[in-house]
C-alpha cells in the first residue's frame, strides 16, 4: 500500500495504490458528483440531495467553497447560517456520503469571479501567482475554511476523505511563470499548516500532467483531470461531432501518474447556458442519458476509480453570485433538477451504472487492456475495450463511430473459463442501438455462483444466505444470453426465455420486454430478467447496521427509495412517490416479512421467491396557491436619484485617481469603476455633478457591466436613453443628445447600470477578475472631463454590507435596496398602491412589494416557481429582480433571456405562513413597461423528506447612519430649525435621513475637518467605541480652528458626582480630561447625564442587563428591585434637539427662561425611565405575553457578579472577550443598592426644562423585543469582532 508521496504519517486511514482508493483497510470505488451547498442556500434540503445522490449507489460528492460568499470584506469572515459547513458535513455523513473538499481559493464555478471576492481586485500583483500581496490576501480565508473542513476530515471521525487545492491550474496567461511550482506548494502548504492531513488530489483541466506525484515542488498525492467532450454548445442536443469520444486517456495516465488510481476529478454532467441561450432543459437533452452511456462507460474502459460528474445537483445562482457568462438558474442539464426532481431519463440511467459498478468488486483491480476492433467481435463497427481481473472479465463495447444513430448486430468472440466462446451460443445475434454502449461480463463472481458471460447488463446482485439475488437488463427489444455454471434445475415464470443446459451450464436466451421474466435455481439463484425501462423502477439500499459487511435489500418502488432499515422482522423503507405504488421487496435479509414506509406500516404479502408486496396509496394535496396579480400590491419608486433635490452627499466621490483593475490605466480623471470603492454586485448608480455652460449638445459614456448588462441615463431627471442589452457585449459606448440647459445651473448626469457578476480567472496572471464594473470613459461636449464631479453608490455598506444572514452579493445599488425594503415586512404604509402588472409608462425603476400566506400540507415536497410572461410587444427592454422573504431569487431580463421560471424551495419560501415579495422593474424603454408574474407548483411529491427549518430571515429594519448619531440627526431635522451637517470618513458608504448634509472627511488629514466645520455653531461628537483614542481630540481641535463655539463631547455619563461608580466601573472614563481640552482650546461645553440606553442594553443579552432571550432565563441582580435610570436613544436625540432649539442667551437680565447657555460648561441630565430589572421583566411579559412561568428565574448578588465580570476581562485572551467582560461588571454596577444609578433622586433631572415627554415603557421594551428577534446582538458582535 503507498503512502503519501509528500506527506508521510500524516494520516493511514486514507491510502491508495494505482487501482484504488482504500479507506480504513477496504478499497473503495468512488463515484462522485458536484454538490455546491451555496446554491441551495436552505441547509435542511442538503439532506435531500445527499440521499438522491447516494441512492444512485454514488458514495461521494466533491463541493467548491466559494470565497466570495465568506469574506466579502477582506478580514471578515463569516460562515454562519446558509454559509455554516457544519450542517453540510453532518448531512453528508448521514447519508453515507465521502466529500472531496475543493476550497480554491480559486474555484472558476461560473460563480462571480470565480469564487474571488471583489475587494481582491484592488490588489496589485498578479492573482493566482506568488504575488505577496496575493497570497497574503489568501491567508485568512485558508486558515479559516481549513479550520471548518480539518475538523470533518475522516481523520477526525468525518466525511472529508480528499482535498483539491487550487482548481484547474492548466493555462497560463503570456508574461505570467506557468507552470510555477513554488506558487502551487505554497498553497498545499497553506492547507497542510491548517490542518488538513487527508491526501490532495489536484484538477487539470485536461490531462496536461501538471504536479503529479514525485514530480518535485508542487506535487500532489493523486493527479487528476477533467474532460467536457462535448462542451457547452446546447443549441444542437443531437450534434455529437466528430472525434470527440476521449480515446487516450488511460495511456496518458500510465504515462503521467500510473502509481495513483485514475481519476477524473470533473467529468462532464451536464452544461451551463448563457443569457440569450436556449435554456437548460435543452442542456439535460444535449448532456443526456445516451451521453451516459456511451461517455461515461468510456470512462470505465479507462479503468477510472475516482469518477466526479460536474454537476449532479446544479442548484441556483441566486443573490447575483454567478458570472456574467449564466443566468440566475444553475440547473446544469444535471441529473437532478434545479427544483431538486429526479424526472430526467439520466438519474434513472445513473442508477443503473452505479449500483452495477458498486456491486462489482472484480471492477476495482481489473486490468485495463487497449481497445479493439475485430477481436471479440464479428465486425469492426463496434470497439471492446477488455478490462480483466484475475478471473473476472469486464467488456465495454461501443460504436466504433462513436456518435452513428445506426444499430449495429453483432456476435461476441469471448475467452471465459470454459474456453473460448461465441455468444450468443443459442440462436440469433446481439445488436448495439446507436449511441449505446454496454458492459459484458464473463466469469462473474455471484458469491461462488461463475456468471460465465452476460451479454445483458448487471443492474446488482446480493447474497442472502445461501440465496442469490441478480438482476439483468437490456435495451429494448434487444436479444440477451447469460450463462451460468450451477446445479440446480432452473424453473421459468413468464414467457419467452429459451433456458438449455450445456457443459454443466445453463444458458438462458431472451429478448428484453416490458414483461419481467424471473428464472429461479432452486434455493440458490434468482435471476430477474428486465428491460432497460423496468430496470429504472428498481433500488438498491444499504442497510445500516445489519448482518453482514454489506446487507442490502432490492426493492422495486418507483419515483424514489431514500433509506432502509431492519427492526425485527420489518424492513422501513422511506422515500417519494407521485402516484400510487406497488413496492416489490426482491431481496432482503432472511426474516423480513413485513414493510413499513415511511413510518406507516404496509399491509404486506408475500410472493413467489418470497417478494414481498405493498401498496403505497397517493393522495393529491389542495396547495391553494395566490393568485398574484389579485394580491394587494404597494409601489415605490426606486430611482429617486433623478430628481433635481435629490441629496447624493452622503455618496461616495469617485477620488482615486489610480486603479489595479483594467490594466492599471485609467481613461477618466479618477476611477468609475464600482469595485474600487468596494461596490461588488448587483446595480450600481452614477451621478456626475457639473455647471453648465449653455454649449453641451452631447454626452458620450463607455459602460461596461458584464455579458448582457444594461445602462440608462438621464440628464437633471430626463431620459436620455439606454442600452438594453445583448447576449454578446459586455461594454459599449453611447452618445446621446443633450437638451439646452441653462448657462451656470447646476445639473446632473445618472447612469445606471447592471453589474452582472466579476469574470471568472481562468487564465492564471490573467487577471481577468480585475475587469471593471462602472464607466470606462466619458465625454461631455463643451467641457474636460475635469469638470465633472462624480458620485457613487451601489449596496449599502459595499462591502461592509448590511446583511450577514443573506450575505455581501445579495443586494445592489437600487434604493429601495439600499433601504431593505426588498426584506420581511418593509415600511409600506407610506408606498403607494400599484401592480407590476400596471407598471410604469416611463424609463425607470418601479418597486413593487406583496405579501401572501402559504398552508403546503405536510408531507409533501411541493416544486414551487415564479414564472414571468414575455413581453413581446411595447416595452420589451426591461429588467427585474424578484426578492424572496429577502432572498434575491430571480434576474429576468426580458429582452434577453432564456429563463422565464424561478424555482424557490422551501425554506426560502415559507411553506407554512407568511411570504414576503418584492420585484423591482427597471424599464429601459422611455414607454416604460409592465410584467406579469405567476406562483406555480410542478409535482406535488409525497414522501419522507421532512420538516423543513426556514433559512435565515431577518426583517426589514432603518438602515441608518448609526446608533446615537442617527437618532439626532433625524430629531434635529424634525425640528425644521437647523441646518445639520454630518460627518463622516471617506470611504463610509452610510445614508442619512432626508435633509443631512454629509461630508466625508479624513480623521489623519485635520485640514479635512476643519473645513467640514467652518461655519458651524455646535458640534456633537459620537463615536463608536471601537474609534480609536485620539480621533475626539482631533475633532475638537480642528473645530476650535474652524471657530465652533460650543461642542457636545462623545461623552454619554453615569452620575460622575459618585465618585466610587465612575472609578470602579471599567467602561467610565473621567470627562474632567476631555472637558478640560475642549476649555484649552477656546471653546464651551456641555455633555450628556444619562446613564445606560434602555432597548440597546436590553436586547444586547444577558451580560448587560441579565435578560438571556435565547433560553428565556433570567439573572436578578441581588432580588431584581434596585431602581435605576435608564434612557432611550430617542430621548437623547430629543434633548439636544430641544437643547439646540433653544435661544443662545437670555434676551435680558429679568429673562429666565432655558438658553443654551443654561447648559454651558455644565452637564446636560436626563433620562426616560427609573426602573428595576423586575419592572423591566413585568414589561416584557406584558409585551410579549410571556409568563413567569415561561422563564428561569435566578438571582446573583451584585458584587459577585461585579468580580467575575472583572476577573473575566483581566483573563481575556482577545479584545471582545475583554470588553464582554468589562461590559458584565460595569452593568452589574450601577445596579448595586445605593450605587448611583438612580441619580434622579440626588440631583434632579432636566427633562421637564427641555420639555421632554414622558416615554411609555412598553413602547420602547417592544422596540427592543424587535431588536431581538433580528438578531441585533449578534450582528453588532460580529462587526465588534472585526473590529477588534
Amino acid at each position: 500500500m503507498r503512502q503519501s508521496y509528500k506527506h508521510n504519517a500524516q494520516q493511514d486511514i486514507v491510502e491508495w495504490d494505482s487501482n484504488s482508493l482504500v479507506v480504513k483497510g477496504e478499497r473503495v470505488l468512488i463515484l462522485s458528483g458536484e454538490f455546491h451547498p451555496f446554491r441551495l442556500p436552505v441547509p435542511d434540503l442538503w439532506l435531500d440531495i445527499f440521499q438522491k445522490i447516494r441512492s444512485l449507489n454514488f458514495n461521494a460528492v466533491s463541493f467548491y467553497v466559494d470565497w466570495a460568499l465568506l469574506e466579502g470584506k477582506q478580514g471578515d469572515y463569516t460562515a454562519e447560517g446558509v454559509f455554516d459547513f457544519q450542517p453540510f458535513f453532518e448531512a453528508a455523513s448521514k447519508a453515507g456520503i465521502y466529500l472531496i473538499a475543493r476550497p480554491g481559493p480559486y474555484i472558476n464555478a461560473e460563480v462571480s469571479g470565480g469564487g474571488f471576492p471583489g475587494w481582491l481586485q484592488r490588489i496589485s500583483g498578479k492573482l493566482r501567482t506568488p504575488a505577496p500581496d496575493y497570497l497574503n490576501a489568501t491567508t485568512n480565508y485558508i486558515n479559516k475554511i481549513s479550520a471548518a473542513i480539518a475538523k470533518a476530515q475522516i481523520t477526525n471521525g468525518g466525511p472529508v476523505i480528499l482535498l483539491q487545492p487550487e482548481n484547474e491550474y492548466t493555462v497560463g496567461s503570456p508574461g505570467t511563470k506557468f507552470p510555477d511550482a513554488e506558487y502551487f506548494q505554497d498553497v498545499e502548504n497553506q492547507y497542510r499548516a491548517a490542518g488538513i492531513t487527508v491526501p490532495f488530489i489536484s484538477n487539470d483541466a485536461g490531462p496536461a500532467g501538471y504536479f503529479t506525484p514525485g514530480s518535485g515542488e508542487g506535487a500532489v498525492d493523486i493527479y487528476g483531470h477533467d474532460a467536457y467532450p462535448l462542451g457547452f454548445d446546447c443549441s444542437n442536443p443531437t450534434n455529437w461531432p466528430n472525434n470527440n469520444l476521449p480515446g487516450n486517456f488511460h495511456q496518458l495516465h500510465m504515462q503521467q501518474s500510473p502509481g495513483t488510481p485514475y481519476s477524473l476529478d470533473e467529468f462532464q454532467g451536464g452544461s451551463f447556458d448563457p443569457w440569450g441561450g436556449v435554456g437548460l432543459d435543452q442542456c439535460a437533452a444535449f448532456i443526456n442519458e445516451e451521453f451516459e452511456r456511451v461517455f461515461y462507460k468510456q470512462d470505465y474502459s479507462f479503468g477510472v476509480k475516482i469518477l466526479s460528474l460536474y454537476m449532479i445537483y446544479g442548484g441556483t445562482n441566486w443573490g447575483n453570485l454567478g458570472h456574467p457568462g449564466g443566468y440566475t438558474s444553475y440547473d446544469y442539464g444535471a441529473v437532478i433538477a434545479e427544483n431538486r426532481l429526479i424526472t430526467r431519463e439520466k438519474y434513472s440511467e445513473l442508477k443503473l451504472q452505479g449500483t452495477f459498478l458498486q456491486s462489482s468488486p472484480a471492477y476495482l483491480t481489473a486490468a485495463v487492456l487497449d481497445a479493439t476492433t475485430g477481436v471479440y467481435t464479428d465486425t469492426s463497427d463496434v470497439t471492446i475495450t477488455p478490462l480483466l481481473d484475475t478471473k473476472t472479465g469486464f467488456w465495454v463495447i461501443r460504436h466504433s463511430a462513436y456518435n452513428t444513430l445506426d444499430s449495429t448486430s453483432y456476435t461476441l468472440k469471448l475467452p471465459t473459463s470454459a474456453g473460448n466462446l461465441t455468444i450468443p451460443q443459442l440462436n440469433g445475434t446481439l445488436s448495439l442501438n446507436g449511441r449505446d454502449s454496454k458492459i459484458h461480463v464473463t466469469d462473474y463472481d455471484l458469491a461462488g455462483v461463475n456468471l460465465l458471460y452476460s451479454s445483458a447488463e448487471i443492474f446488482t446482485w446480493k447474497a442472502y444466505g445461501s440465496k442469490r439475488v441478480l438482476v439483468l437488463y437490456g435495451g429494448p427489444r434487444e436479444l440477451h444470453e447469460a450463462a451460468i455454471e450451477i446445479p440446480s434445475k432452473a424453473t421459468t415464470e413468464g414467457e419467452g426465455v429459451t433456458v438449455v443446459q450445456k457443459n454443466g451450464t445453463t444458458i438462458l436466451n431472451w429478448q428484453t420486454s416490458s414483461q419481467r421474466r424471473v428464472v429461479s435455481f432452486g434455493s440458490d439463484l434468482v435471476v430477474y430478467l428486465l428491460d432497460r425501462n423496468s430496470a429504472y423502477n428498481y433500488w438498491v439500499l444499504d442497510i445500516p447496521g445489519a448482518p453482514g459487511a454489506k446487507s442490502s435489500v432490492i426493492v422495486k418502488a418507483g419515483y424514489l427509495l431514500r433509506t432502509a432499515s431492519v427492526d425485527g422482522t420489518t424492513l422501513h423503507l422511506t422515500g417519494d412517490i407521485n402516484a400510487t405504488t406497488t413496492v416489490e421487496v426482491i431481496g432482503a435479509p432472511d426474516g423480513v416479512d413485513q414493510v413499513s414506509f415511511n413510518g406507516q406500516s404496509m399491509p404486506t404479502r408475500t410472493g413467489e421467491n418470497k417478494v414481498l408486496f405493498g401498496n403505497i396509496t397517493y393522495e393529491a394535496p389542495a396547495l391553494g396557491l395566490p393568485d398574484l396579480s389579485a394580491l394587494d400590491w404597494t409601489y415605490v419608486d426606486s430611482l429617486p436619484e433623478l430628481g433635481a433635490d435629490y441629496d447624493d452627499s452622503a455618496w461616495i466621490t469617485a477620488r482615486k485617481n489610480t486603479t489595479n483593475l483594467n490594466g492599471q490605466s485609467l481613461s477618466t480623471p479618477t476611477s468609475l469603476f464600482a469595485g474600487d470603492y468596494g461596490f461588488n454586485s448587483g446595480y450600481q448608480v452614477f451621478r456626475a455633478h457639473f455647471v453648465a455652460t449653455g454649449n453641451e449638445s452631447t454626452f458620450q459614456v463607455t459602460t461596461i457591466g458584464g455579458t448582457a448588462y444594461g445602462a440608462s441615463l438621464w440628464l437633471n431627471g430626463a431620459f436620455l436613453g439606454s442600452f438594453a442589452g445583448d447576449k454578446n457585449t459586455d461594454r459599449t459606448s453611447s452618445t446621446v443628445t443633450l437638451p439646452t440647459l441653462k448657462a451656470g445651473a447646476s445639473a446632473v448626469i445618472t447612469v445606471l447600470v447592471d453589474h452582472m457578476g466579476l469574470d471568472e480567472d481562468y487564465d492564471v496572471g490573467g487577471d481577468d477578475l480585475k475587469t471593471p464594473r462602472g464607466i470606462l470613459d466619458y465625454q461631455l461636449a463643451g467641457h474636460t472631463n475635469t469638470d465633472l464631479t462624480w458620485k457613487l453608490t451601489g449596496n449599502l455598506g459595499g462591502e461592509e454590507y448590511q446583511d450577514r444572514a443573506r450575505g455581501p452579493l445579495n443586494e445592489g445599488g437600487l434604493y429601495a435596496e439600499r433601504q431593505g425594503w426588498h426584506l420581511p415586512s418593509p415600511p409600506t404604509a407610506s408606498f403607494k398602491a400599484g401592480k407590476p402588472t400596471d407598471g410604469i409608462s416611463n424609463a425607470g425603476v418601479a418597486f413593487y412589494t406583496t405579501s401572501f400566506d402559504l398552508n403546503i400540507p405536510q408531507g409533501y415536497d411541493v416544486p414551487l416557481s415564479f414564472d414571468f410572461t414575455p413581453t413581446t410587444t411595447n416595452g420589451t427592454n426591461y429588467r427585474c429582480q424578484i426578492y424572496v422573504n429577502g432572498y434575491q431569487f430571480g434576474k429576468y431580463v426580458n429582452n434577453i433571456g432564456p429563463q422565464t421560471s424561478f424555482p424557490v424551495p422551501e425554506g426560502i419560501l415559507n411553506y407554512h405562513g407568511k411570504n414576503y415579495i418584492a420585484l423591482s422593474l427597471w424599464a429601459l424603454d422611455a414607454s416604460g413597461a409592465k410584467v406579469s408574474v405567476a406562483l406555480k407548483a410542478g409535482t406535488a411529491l409525497q414522501g419522507g423528506l421532512g420538516p423543513i427549518t426556514l433559512s435565515p430571515m431577518p426583517a426589514w429594519q432603518k438602515r441608518a447612519s448609526g446608533q446615537m448619531g442617527e437618532h439626532m440627526a433625524k430629531a434635529l431635522v424634525k425640528t425644521g430649525k437647523h441646518t445639520v451637517t454630518v460627518l463622516t470618513r471617506h470611504g463610509g458608504k452610510k445614508e442619512f435621513p432626508s435633509g443631512v448634509r454629509a461630508v466625508p472627511v479624513d480623521y489623519d488629514d485635520p485640514s479635512t475637518i476643519v473645513a467640514a466645520l467652518k461655519g458651524q455653531q455646535f458640534l456633537v461628537i459620537t463615536l463608536a467605541v471601537t474609534a480609536p483614542p485620539d480621533v475626539q481630540s482631533k475633532i475638537v481641535q480642528a473645530a476650535a480652528e474652524a471657530g465652533v463655539r460650543h461642542i457636545m463631547p462623545n461623552i454619554f455619563s453615569l452620575d460622575d458626582s459618585v465618585k466610587d461608580l465612575m472609578e470602579e466601573n471599567p467602561l467610565s472614563t473621567d470627562p474632567k480630561s476631555v472637558l478640560a481640552e475642549i476649555e484649552a482650546a477656546g471653546c464651551s461645553w456641555t455633555y450628556m447625564i444619562c446613564s445606560l440606553w434602555y432597548e440597546y442594553s436590553l436586547a444586547m443579552g444577558p451580560i448587560w442587563f441579565g435578560f438571556d432571550f435565547a433560553h428565556k432565563k433570567l439573572t436578578l441582580y441581588d432580588d431584581g428591585t434596585t431602581k435605576v435610570n435608564l434612557t432611550t436613544w430617542e430621548q437623547c436625540a430629543r434633548a439636544v434637539a430641544a437643547l439646540l432649539s433653544l435661544k443662545e442667551l437670555p434676551e435680558d437680565g429679568e429673562d429666565e427662561s432655558p438658553t443654551v447657555g443654561t447648559w454651558r460648561n455644565k452637564p446636560l441630565v436626563i433620562s426616560s425611565f427609573l426602573i428595576s430589572q423586575r419592572d423591566m421583566f413585568e414589561s416584557w411579559k406584558r409585551v410579549s405575553g410571556d409568563t413567569d412561568s415561561d422563564w428561569t428565574i435566578e438571582s446573583e448578588p451584585s458584587k459577585q457578579r461585579f468580580q467575575k465580570g472583572m476577573e473575566a476581562m483581566k483573563s481575556a485572551q482577545d479584545p471582545l472577550s475583554a470588553r464582554m467582560g468589562a461590559a458584565m461588571a460595569s452593568f452589574v454596577r450601577v445596579f448595586y443598592p445605593n450605587g448611583g444609578g438612580n441619580y434622579e433622586s440626588t440631583r434632579g433631572l432636566d427633562n421637564a426644562r427641555l420639555g421632554l415627554p414622558q416615554e411609555d415603557l412598553d413602547e420602547r421594551t417592544a422596540v427592543a423585543k424587535e431588536m431581538v428577534e433580528q438578531g441585533y446582538a449578534a450582528k453588532l458582535l460580529a462587526k465588534s469582532t472585526l473590529k477588534t
